[in-house]
């Protein structure tokens, strides 16, 4: 484990004299693009970069306004959920488990953001309020992928390899 050499270190190598350390870096950046299309889905335009860090930026969501996107970024070294304007400005935390969280989900009312997390080696859902706040879990472990109900009443994950309604 070479965690002091930074992220993505592979094939250490020691030199002979033992005081100098080889070792590749391998970087995958993803950040997130915006494309316009007409009525009929055609592309208008090229991609446009929307949201851009040195990490990576994905599993992005409109909110039902389309005035935000939820998204996962390891920016802040861990993989958390951010929200930023449409445009990809004013990004902003909302998690902070310092392990993983991804696959962010609006409610339809757009007051809140389901996602799940592994924590200490669970699987979980949780919510928390797009504009921040506490998380309140919801689920005690195998659950992913929240999807709300387009009436809001309900969270279906994947619970088991199984779709549940929680």
């Amino acid at each position: 484990h070479l965690a002091w050499a930074g992220i993505g270190v592979q094939f250490p190598s020691v030199s002979p004299n033992k005081r100098r350390l080889a070792f590749a870096r391998r970087l995958r950046e993803v950040n997130i693009y915006s494309l316009t299309v007409d009525a009929s889905g055609k592309a208008v335009g090229a991609p446009k970069l929307m949201v851009n860090s040195t990490q990576s930026e994905y599993c992005q969501m409109f909110s039902p306004d389309g005035s935000k996107i939820a998204f996962q970024s390891d920016r802040s070294g861990d993989h958390e959920i951010w929200v930023c304007d449409a445009n990809g400005g004013s990004c902003t935390q909302l998690t902070s488990f310092g392990q993983f969280a991804g696959s962010p989900f609006w409610s339809p009312d757009g007051q809140w953001i389901a996602f799940d997390a592994a924590i200490d080696d669970a699987q979980v859902t949780y919510v928390i309020p797009a504009t921040g706040g506490k998380p309140r879990r919801l689920t005690a472990d195998r659950s992913l992928l929240p999807r709300w109900s387009h009436d809001g009443k309900w969270i279906y994950v994947l619970y088991n390899g199984k779709l549940h309604r929680i």
